[in-house]
């Protein structure tokens, strides 16, 4: 299909995109919290998350605070440190070669060729020869086709950027649900401190909670994404990589990371 045409289309996005992510990062968090062959790099991680809280009293004050409020000192640490990656670059198509417009081509081209090769194997003696000899290849092929498309169409539409605010929000709830509180000095503290974001203040933490309502109609991805199983489990190891990177990061600190450390660190 030429650009032209491509471009005019209108994107389509599901509804549930928010909050099915949301639960999704819930189930994989707890898949990397029990994986075993983690578990070493994570607490290494977290113990340096630790030095680095010790490094500066008026955080460690925070943490202690925020714990003698009714925080799990644990769970409060984990969640401070799969919300503080910063990796670049926001979009992962970005990791592909192609261009937005190129993507949106191949996968125009991929789904035309599903469609193609589907009524050929329902309209054709072809098609019928395929099925009596059980010749399954091409009787599969439009679905994996299709498949491949809509993995295609979930790097071009995610960014790293949902899954910060999903953490980070997270974090947020979790403390409230504890304490009654917002305690915005506190978890701005932490952040600051765990993200290497000497900026991340009081003010900024609370513009970032007023914008929640922004931010979440942001993250907006295809239909079908839900339905799709080999789809479901691109976008699980995605959010795998999203929160093992910054566990990853800290673990192989020896000193304060800069900004340029944090990268998407696929796991292993």
């Amino acid at each position: 299909m030429p650009d032209k045409i491509i471009s005019q289309q209108k994107e389509k996005r599901d509804s549930r995109s928010y909050s099915e992510l949301q639960r999704l990062l819930v189930k994989v968090d707890r898949k990397v919290r029990s994986d075993p062959v983690f578990g070493k790099t994570a607490r290494r991680g977290i113990a340096r998350l630790e030095e680095e809280i010790k490094e500066q009293a008026d955080c460690e004050n925070q943490l202690n605070l925020l714990v003698k409020e009714g925080c799990d000192r644990a769970e409060l640490l984990w969640l401070l440190a799969t919300s503080s990656g910063e990796p670049t670059p926001d979009r992962l198509e970005d990791m592909v070669g192609l261009s937005p417009r190129q993507l949106k081509s191949l996968v125009m081209l991929l789904r035309l060729c599903a469609g193609r090769i589907a009524r050929l194997n329902q309209n054709s003696d072809l098609g019928k020869f395929f099925s009596k000899a059980r010749i399954l290849v091409p009787l599969r092929l439009p679905g994996f086709l299709d498949s491949v498309a809509l993995q295609l169409e979930l790097i071009s539409a995610i960014r790293y950027s949902w899954y910060a605010n999903i953490a980070r929000e997270r974090l947020l709830n979790y403390v409230r649900r504890c304490t009654n509180k917002l305690h915005d000095e506190a978890i701005s503290t932490l952040v600051a401190v765990a993200g290497n974001r000497p900026k991340y203040s009081i003010d900024a933490h609370t513009r970032w909670r007023g914008r929640s309502a922004q931010w979440r109609k942001k993250v907006s991805l295809p239909p079908g994404i839900f339905s799709d199983s080999n789809t479901m489990l691109l976008l699980e190891e995605i959010l795998r990589a999203c929160i093992s990177g910054p566990l990853i990061r800290l673990s192989r600190e020896t000193a304060p990371a800069t900004d340029s450390d944090s990268r998407l660190s696929p796991s292993r």
